[in-house]
């Protein structure tokens, strides 16, 4: 009885220990690109924000303290790099860091003496606007963040030496317009939300993360814990309801346990009528087929569209159905695109392209593989027509006398 009164009281001042850091201020990101298209010395990353009316403040300088600039592209095949940006005097006898807080900072290494990022530049407008632009190459030292080939999220992260603060620059699964072109380009441009690019605390001071207690680290159980301490079965929370290591609010009197999920935590049964987000054990448990987390969800699915064109004739030409077209992998998992119309001889921008309409209940969907890597994927055109894609849109170089065809090729993520 003693040792476990110890161990709610532990559990307790760790929950409620704050942590002694510098303030991560998230900026909304306007571009993350990371291209390689040859070879390493041709590897290009670059970060852009750009947040209107910005209540975000300048805290430190790196002129006199440097920073680090940490970016990371995840995927398939994620990779990360700290660049280190600190204050000194080039060559040509001028500074790296030049600047203050009222104008701003400039970072300036055109030739790569002290690493591959030439610029940084972080700073505030008379009107509110707050920037924050960062390029980095491989001419010169490696760069080792790459397409990650599928791309879904990335973040770049400028924390101030000497106590200044950071700046997170967050490009969210989901948000925004995503461009993947195999392992040559990850573009990810114009989210919409902000979040932190400050990784959660590690083992060393016994917290693996903000709302768990050492017990994740190794350390002993910590019972009774109460909502968001950590656990490793339900005898360890006040609530017996364990979930991924933490323990979670409990309320079994109208049959659910959680908001979201159906009384299987409580005891009961999902006879695999479970639809898209409610409670299960198992994959049977769900309509969906796929129970992730607890939860049944959308398992990752790859779509094909195929499109095909009327018949064009000796003067008419042939042209895309338009419209939308939907195609479900389970009940509840779906995904609807645009389809494109007019002349099957319009190239690019001419006419309108393939799209998603409709993710459903995926996290993401995005156009993947095909001709350039967005999904685009010509099929088949009429006599003497070569098919291509350009912008997303397929097109015939010949559009009379006969019809084309076109795929699009969507992954979607649970």
């Amino acid at each position: 009885m003693r040792l476990a009164s110890l161990a709610a009281a532990a559990c307790a001042v760790l929950l409620a220990a704050p942590m002694t850091r510098a303030a991560d201020q998230p900026l909304l990101g306007n571009q993350f690109q990371t291209k390689d298209p040859s070879t390493p010395d041709k590897r290009k990353v670059q970060v852009k924000a750009r947040e209107k009316a910005s209540p975000n403040t300048i805290v430190g300088n790196p002129v006199t303290n440097g920073a680090t600039l940490t970016i990371r592209a995840n995927g398939n095949t994620p990779t990360q790099q700290v660049f280190n940006l600190p204050q000194g005097i080039k060559a040509n006898g001028k500074p790296y860091w030049t600047g203050d807080a009222i104008k701003g900072f400039k970072y300036n290494d055109g030739k790569s003496e002290q690493g591959p990022v030439k610029t940084v530049q972080l700073k505030k407008s008379g009107n509110g606007t707050f920037t924050l632009n960062a390029q980095a190459t491989g001419k010169v030292l490696p760069v080792n963040v790459t397409p990650p080939n599928i791309g879904t999220d990335a973040c770049a992260l400028l924390q101030i030496g000497g106590g200044g603060d950071s700046y997170s620059v967050q490009f969210a699964a989901g948000n925004g317009t995503i461009v993947n072109k195999t392992t040559k380009e990850y573009t990810h441009k114009k989210v919409t939300t902000q979040g932190t690019c400050v990784p959660l605390p590690t083992c060393s001071d016994g917290i693996q993360n903000q709302s768990e207690t050492d017990i994740d680290c190794g350390g002993p159980n910590c019972a009774p814990c109460g909502p968001g301490g950590g656990c490793v079965d339900s005898s360890d929370c006040t609530s017996n309801n364990c979930q991924a290591g933490v323990c979670q609010p409990v309320s079994c009197s109208d049959g659910i346990e959680n908001g979201d999920e159906t009384d299987i935590d409580c005891g009961g049964s999902c006879p695999g009528d479970c639809a898209f987000n409610q409670g299960c054990v198992l994959d049977t448990d769900c309509q969906t087929a796929h129970c992730s987390g607890g939860l049944c969800k959308c398992e990752n699915h790859l779509y094909t569209f195929t499109i095909n064109s009327n018949a064009g004739g000796v003067f008419d030409s042939a042209e895309w159905p338009g419209g939308t077209t939907n195609q479900s992998a389970a009940p509840g998992c779906s995904v609807t695109i645009n389809r494109p119309s007019g002349n099957i001889d319009l190239v690019g921008v001419l006419g309108d392209a393939f799209s998603i309409n409709n993710d459903g209940n995926y996290s993401s969907c995005f156009g993947s593989m095909g001709e350039d890597g967005d999904g685009c994927q010509p099929v088949s055109c009429p006599p003497l027509g070569i098919g291509s894609c350009q912008s997303t849109r397929p097109s015939c170089s010949a559009a009379l006398n006969g019809s084309g065809s076109a795929q699009y090729i969507v992954q979607c993520l649970e």
